[in-house]
């Protein structure tokens, strides 16, 4: 069997990859998780695959494209996005990976996410960077 390095090399056999317009428009594979945040705690949800969209409900908590302790996260820069409680949040995003805190110090938050995955990898996936993420 190939790999997909070699796959990559080979201009006849292509498997999915970042740019692959087929991979956004079928139909994902739906991927469904939740948890509680306990406060002053950070949860990660690592996708198996990178996803086209993103569905998120909860209650006292935050979003965020990159963990707390990343390098370049800054607090004051508010790079996160407030989930408020009755809402659904949709997001056409691709990632491989998004994070949660508890929002209100001294409370617990709760999160669920709805992805909808595409078929390619996650190790495709580039390091979310720039202005509104890490800046």
């Amino acid at each position: 069997m190939a790999t997909d390095e070699t796959n990559y090399n080979n201009p006849y056999i292509r498997s999915p990859g970042l740019n692959d317009v087929g991979s956004y428009r079928v139909s994902g594979k739906p991927y469904y998780t939740g948890s509680i945040v306990a406060d002053g705690s950070e949860v990660r949800f690592a996708f198996p695959s990178v996803t086209k969209q993103i569905m998120v409900q909860g209650a006292n908590i935050q979003m965020q494209p990159l963990s707390s302790s990343s390098p370049g996260y800054q607090t004051d820069h508010f790079h996160h996005f407030t989930i408020n409680p009755n809402t659904v949040y949709t997001f056409d995003m691709k990632c491989n990976e998004i994070f949660f805190k508890a929002n209100n110090p001294g409370q617990a938050g709760n999160v669920e996410v709805y992805a909808s995955l595409t078929g390619i990898d996650q190790a495709y996936m580039f390091e979310l960077t720039g202005s509104g993420i890490s800046e």
